[in-house]
């Protein structure tokens, strides 16, 4: 007869689950450096410090759930939180958010205003409507003169594709709040990312097109070719040229290295073609 094993049989064999009270889970959350507030417009937000890109999160999310599971699974040795408890555990979430109080949101943030990846994607997002592709080219294009001469701090603007991908990843949050849905991922040719509007995304028609004030003018030389004859307010005659041939107060040509006091200049003498 084929004997069956049953497993150890011993004292560690089957350990009972302990019971742990929704509101000592709160607790133990707080002691993980959880934080629990509102933002502006009163929705009640969760921090998860562990969270490996985003880090803020709305309480009914399932992320929140996902975590404070886990949590509770560790702390009962193996249990779960009962279906029937988790519309309390909202609740009691909820409450713990008003009481942390109001916080800026990160687009409200004065720091938001400051990153260039974000200045960037404003900037492209308000002439194209997506960009799906590798992320080394969305860099490049970002980095394009056009765009760049536009954004306040570019020179602390990220070089290198793996630091653009990792600022990228942790700015999604805030770049939602702005219109802008954002999408990275790693493929076999390297990393991909997709950026496009979203429905709220507000387009300004002159981003793309206004001009720096910083843009330096082009000197354009006209060596006075252009200027008009000179006349009685004219201080002192003007040479299109200091090499052209010059008539001197006698009619004569001379050559251009020959100096002409300007004494014997007659008020009717032609010099440099002008009258």
């Amino acid at each position: 007869m084929r004997e069956y094993y049953q497993g150890d049989k011993g004292e560690n064999a089957r350990k009972e689950k302990k019971a742990v009270s929704l509101t000592n889970l709160i607790a133990n959350l707080k002691e993980l450096k959880l934080e629990f507030y509102v933002n502006t417009k009163n929705e009640p937000v969760v921090f998860l410090p562990d969270s490996p890109f985003e880090k803020y999160w709305p309480a009914v999310h399932d992320r929140v759930a996902s975590y404070i599971c886990t949590v509770y699974y560790d702390l009962s040795e193996g249990g779960h939180i009962k279906p029937s408890d988790f519309t309390a555990l909202l609740y009691l979430l909820k409450e713990e958010c008003y009481k942390g109080g109001r916080r800026l949101t990160e687009i409200e943030s004065p720091e938001a205003e400051k990153e260039p990846i974000i200045q960037a994607l404003l900037c492209y997002l308000n002439r194209y409507d997506s960009f799906e592709g590798m992320t080394a080219t969305l860099l490049n294009k970002l980095s394009e003169q056009e765009i760049a001469r536009k954004i306040t701090g570019f020179e602390n603007f990220p070089v290198l594709t793996n630091i653009f991908s990792r600022r990228l990843n942790r700015l999604k949050p805030v770049l939602r709040g702005l219109g802008i849905e954002a999408d990275i991922w790693h493929e076999e040719d390297g990393s991909h990312c997709k950026v496009k509007r979203m429905s709220d995304f507000r387009v300004e028609s002159d981003a793309f097109t206004r001009q720096s004030s910083g843009i330096a003018s082009v000197a354009i030389p006209i060596k006075g070719k252009d200027f008009h004859p000179t006349d009685g307010s004219d201080e002192k005659a003007r040479f299109d040229d200091i090499n052209d041939e010059m008539l001197c107060c006698d009619g004569k040509m001379c050559e251009s290295n020959d100096v002409i006091p300007q004494n014997d200049l007659k008020p009717n003498s032609k010099i440099g073609g002008m009258e």
